[in-house]
């Protein structure tokens, strides 16, 4: 009898099914009943021989049941490592074979059937056969090119890992067994128990270079270079070509693990190593095609220092770090264009709705020279070698240059607004709260839209961390309290207007004395009270009354 199937797991179900038979019959033969009829047979029977012979093959059976009980116990404390490495993921295997390879030499030391090259070598030969197994199921070729690049990576690495330990673990217990002098060494097969696993190994390594190779090409014609040159298309049928490099070996018409189709294996290698320098050729000329036609310098210098994390040096690698120069030159190209704009609009800057003139006007150039200021810092922060290059004067001296004007520009526009903003301020606090409109005599709140310009430019220019004169700046904080007042003054205007239109023609002219009255009370936000006053909310209070008491006497008329 021998164990059905090739793996370590066989072998101990084998013996455990052995001494599950044996066990039966020997302690049938071995009962009390059958002692008593071997003892009548042996008073009565003149044959010698049937007894001898039955005594013989009844030892025959101890040792073949005793042998089984104890190959059963050995091969228990080794079959949580045969389960892992039958069933369990390659982590656990790799963490495995130590341990596993410790308890194989007690059993060797210790176990009498085991003890013997033979049986001890086919027990190896098992493990080696289900370790070749269990890597080739991990990575399979079928699928190790579906899942994530990072987790094929992982799988054929820790399957490399598996492969190389089986073989460099045996080979450090095989000298500790020899260091000591003590126990008989292991001289079993190394071509059986090594040789597929180390051809594996090697397979393996073929296995990384392409998945890495093909990680790379992707890596780099990802969704950063597709932003950087705009070229969509181009970018995308490169990456069918790289897709397409995988083909042959996906759909191997064999199991590449196995070293019968070595050659096989090889040409396939060779074929794809033989694609990737194609795809490379054209990776460059594309790289050199997009580099002459750069949308953004930033966007560029991030896409090289993103590349410095690809492991591999190709040449592709090489040659976008060659692009330097091309970056630099897209740069003062930036430069230029935010001149230009800045040059055309400078007379008169365009600024959001919200923004008053002076303000708004230096935002619209800081936001011009913030886009090349952002792209200056990443090349002082993440590309300091590349402004060693003899371009990178050129960039030095026209971004210099674009600051400088920018900072003429901002002090033009701030003096120009302070030589006159304390004057402008002191004239528009001095005028009446009141105005009659022009032509319509209706009457209005007074309070200058420069003067709240002023409020506003002066908000807006402390806060950008220009230095504000006293004056504009205690007027800004006292902003609330103007508004107050002007929103009382509207209210009460607007109370006025609504009771005056009460009145018919007639009632007009009938009331007119009382009218002159109600609008000499009127008179002081006309005449004595400007924004400097403190006594505008009893203004607006004695107008309240005085127009209620009119409203009074019109509802009496009516």
């Amino acid at each position: 009898m021998v164990p059905a199937g090739q793996s370590p797991l066989a072998e101990t179900q084998f013996w455990r099914d052995r001494t599950n038979a044996l066990s039966s019959l020997y302690e049938q033969l071995n009962s009390i009943n059958a002692k008593r009829m071997l003892a009548l047979v042996d008073a009565g029977s003149s044959n010698q021989n049937l007894l001898a012979s039955f005594r013989s093959q009844f030892a025959e059976l101890g040792k073949m049941f005793l042998e089984a009980r104890e190959n059963v116990k050995f091969l228990t404390t080794l079959e949580r490592h045969f389960k892992t490495i039958c069933t369990g993921p390659l982590p656990r295997v790799l963490e495995t074979i130590g341990p596993m390879m410790n308890a194989l030499r007690m059993v060797w030391i210790i176990s009498g059937y085991y003890s013997d090259d033979t049986n001890m070598g086919q027990l190896f030969e098992r493990i080696a056969y289900q370790i070749a197994v269990k890597v080739t199921e991990e990575a399979d070729f079928k699928t190790i090119f579906k899942v994530k690049a990072e987790e094929a990576l992982a799988k054929i690495s820790t399957g490399k890992q598996v492969l190389d330990a089986w073989s460099g673990i045996y080979l450090q217990v095989r000298e500790q067994i020899e260091s000591s002098g003590r126990d008989p060494r292991w001289e079993f097969d190394r071509k059986k128990l090594f040789e597929r696993t180390n051809y594996m190994s090697t397979v393996c390594v073929d296995l990384l270079h392409i998945v890495e190779v093909v990680n790379d090409f992707l890596y780099f014609l990802g969704p950063e270079l597709k932003a950087v040159t705009g070229d969509v298309a181009g970018i995308d049928e490169v990456i069918r070509k790289v897709q397409a490099m995988v083909d042959p070996i996906e759909n191997l018409p064999c199991n590449a693990f196995d070293k019968a189709h070595a050659n096989l294996w090889s040409a396939a290698v060779l074929s794809f190593d033989k694609e990737k320098e194609k795809v490379e050729q054209l990776t460059k000329a594309f790289i050199d095609s997009s580099f002459k036609k750069l949308r953004s310098a930033e966007g560029a210098l991030e896409l090289l220092q993103s590349f410095k994390t690809v492991k591999r040096e190709g040449a592709i690698n090489k040659q976008m770090m060659e692009k330097f120069n091309d970056i630099l030159t897209q740069f003062i190209k930036e430069i230029d264009y935010m001149r230009d704009i800045f040059k055309s609009n400078m007379d008169s800057p365009p600024t959001t709705r919200n923004q008053p003139p002076v303000a708004g006007s230096i935002n619209w150039a800081r936001s011009l020279f913030g886009r090349v200021r952002k792209t200056m810092h990443a090349f002082n922060t993440r590309a300091v070698d590349m402004l060693k290059h003899a371009a990178a004067a050129e960039v030095e001296i026209q971004y210099r240059a674009l600051a400088k004007q920018m900072l003429i520009f901002e002090k033009q526009w701030v003096m120009q607004w302070l030589q006159t903003v304390n004057q402008q301020t002191n004239f528009y606090l001095k005028q009446p709260i009141l105005r009659l409109t022009d032509g319509v005599g209706r009457i209005e709140v007074n309070f200058h839209t420069q003067l709240a310009q002023i409020i506003r430019e002066t908000k807006y220019l402390d806060a950008m961390g220009f230095s504000v004169p006293e004056f504009p700046l205690s007027v800004t904080l006292q902003a609330e309290s103007y508004q107050s007042n002007v929103d009382s003054l509207q209210n009460m205007l607007d109370h006025y207007q609504s009771v005056m239109n009460l009145m018919t023609p007639i009632e007009a002219k009938l009331l007119g004395p009382r009218i002159k009255k109600l609008q000499h009370v009127l008179d002081p936000g006309f005449l004595n009270l400007n924004w400097n006053a403190l006594g505008i909310p009893d203004f607006v209070s004695n107008c309240t009354k005085s127009i209620n008491t009119f409203k009074a006497l019109i509802s009496q008329v009516h």
